[in-house]
């Protein structure tokens, strides 16, 4: 600006130079062209000298007004860039001073001249404090990537990466740090150096990275997949279980899997729940690469952004197929024991039918014979009364024996249910349960039940007897209620009581042989057995038996 304004009356007079040189050397030329006569020629000169002075003049002026407007002009662009450069100090000032990250200035020493606030809260030391120990004592000197870093600096005068440093008390934290050498206006070698404390993000890093050596060495298959399916991830189980490569199950579709033997109803209650935004659970029976078939227990759920949008699918998935095979086992071998133990019922009953037949007729033939031979003897022994007391003895006890043959063949096997059906054996039962042991016992019959099969109704009147004996020895009732009907195709007996109720230790008690009984009974016929605890008091016995 002072170099420019100090120039202006060099530049002001070599302009007046030029045009006085111009008009004195030219004027006198001009004159003569114009007019040849003296006085006209004096006149002309005296204007001419007033001419020049106005010309000269006005030249100046114009000339001094231009030059002046561009020295103001640059003037105040000057000061706005002066005081553009001093806002931005002031900017760059503000933000060293509040921003998150440690910032150092040193000199080519590596002494610390400038430190921001949060390098003194990132090492717990003062500004002063840090300025004196220098850089040394802030970095970890034992760290093996420290003189790496130095190198890399002088060599290319930067240096970007990650090194341990020392806080005041003494613990060692990772640092992400930019260092940079330059030259301020004086031309004197400075560094900066930036440090961004990275503990969480290591801290993160090693959760995940355990995350994904749990995920990639779990026992289970996990595939994750777009919102389209298209698979994006699979881990080692999933390519030891399937026999696809990670490049060969990457891109694809999990359709890649399927055997056809899971219904499309199942795929289509799948994606009724994922679309739902809940997780599904369920099994799949997947074709391998070799064509193998395999069972897999698989959940799926939906991995959501912080917007709570879906962005993937995860699927977790395990091989069942030995345990699915183990369990068909175990329901055949159940099956063929309840074939066997229905089988082994009927033979027993059979026997006990039998038995009670062979009881009642012949030995009940072969009593009432005795009996009569012992009517007739008595008759003949007239005069020996002791022989005669002797002999009516007998017949008494061949009267008690013939009323417990009876008893004993009824209850292996009574004939009424046989001969007159279901309903009246209940009825008949009830009552002399009734009798024996002076609880009321109300039952309530559907007519339709006489319809069915001979099994059912032995199976059905099993389970009454046995209830019924349960309820006269161990829950101090006083009623009993017994309903048997017929519903959607099903038989349906409820038995319930006003008694103690049972307890719920008993409920799934296996040593309980007459509960356990009552199950196999209703379960080796399809049909199941419930014993429930009332909420008042007593116990409900349920059974329900297809027809």
């Amino acid at each position: 600006m002072t170099t420019r304004t100090s120039s202006i009356p060099l530049q002001t007079a070599v302009i007046y130079l030029l045009i006085a040189g111009s008009w004195i050397f030219f004027s006198d030329r001009l004159l003569a062209l114009f007019s040849t006569d003296v006085a006209t020629i004096n006149i002309l000169q005296t204007y001419k000298g007033l001419f020049f002075v106005i010309l000269t003049s006005t030249l100046l002026f114009f000339a001094l007004r231009t030059k002046l407007r561009m020295v103001e002009r640059e003037r105040i662009r000057r000061t706005q860039t002066e005081n553009t450069l001093h806002e931005n100090e002031a900017e760059y000032s503000l933000m060293i001073e509040h921003s998150g990250e440690a910032i150092f200035l040193t000199d080519q020493n590596g002494t610390i001249f400038s430190v921001n606030p949060a390098a003194c809260k990132m090492f717990g030391r003062s500004r002063e404090e840090i300025c004196t120990i220098g850089r040394a004592g802030i970095v970890n000197a034992n760290d093996p990537r420290l003189q790496l870093a130095l190198d890399e600096r002088i060599q290319t005068g930067k240096l970007n990466g990650e090194l341990n440093f020392i806080r005041s008390d003494g613990t060692i934290f990772p640092g992400e740090v930019s260092s940079t050498v330059f030259k301020d206006v004086h031309g004197n070698e400075r560094t900066s150096i930036i440090i961004r404390d990275i503990t969480e993000r290591k801290q993160s890093e090693e959760k995940l990275r355990q995350l994904s050596q749990a995920v990639e060495q779990s026992p289970v298959s996990i595939v994750i997949t777009d919102t389209n399916g298209t698979i994006q991830y699979v881990n080692q189980k999933f390519v030891e279980i399937t026999g696809y490569s990670l490049e060969e199950a990457i891109g694809k579709n999990p359709r890649i899997l399927k055997s056809g033997e899971t219904s499309p109803d199942e795929y289509k209650k799948l994606w009724q729940v994922l679309t739902a935004g809940e997780e599904w659970h369920g099994k799949f029976h997947n074709r391998k690469k070799n064509g193998d078939l395999y069972w897999e227990s698989a959940t799926i759920s939906l991995i959501v952004n912080a917007r709570g949008e879906t962005t993937h699918y995860l699927a977790v998935k395990e091989d069942i197929t030995e345990r699915k095979k183990f369990e068909e086992e175990i329901v055949a071998s159940r099956d063929q024991l309840r074939e066997l133990a229905l089988r082994m019922e009927q033979i027993r009953e059979e026997e006990r039918t039998a038995i009670a037949r062979e009881i009642h007729d012949e030995l009940g033939q072969n009593l009432t014979g005795l009996k009569m031979n012992l009517t007739w003897l008595t008759k003949k022994l007239n005069t020996d009364e002791k022989l005669r007391e002797r002999v009516f003895l007998m017949r008494d006890l061949v009267d008690t024996t013939i009323l417990e043959v009876r008893r004993i063949a009824t209850e292996l096997r009574p004939g009424i249910l046989d001969e007159l059906g279901l309903g009246a054996a209940m009825a008949w039962h009830g009552k002399k349960f009734e009798e024996g042991s002076g609880i009321e016992c109300i039952i309530d019959i559907d007519p339709q039940i006489e319809k069915i099969s001979q099994q059912c109704s032995t199976a059905v009147f099993r389970i009454f007897q046995e209830a019924l004996t349960n309820v006269g020895r161990h829950s101090e009732a006083t009623l009993v209620k017994t309903k048997l009907s017929v519903l959607n195709d099903g038989l349906y007996l409820e038995i319930s009581d006003n008694g103690l109720g049972i307890d719920n230790a008993k409920l799934n008690d296996r040593t309980s042989i007459g509960l356990l009984g009552m199950k196999e009974r209703a379960l080796a016929l399809g049909g199941e057995v419930t014993i429930t605890r009332l909420p008042d008091s007593g116990t409900k016995i349920t059974a329900t038996i297809p027809v």
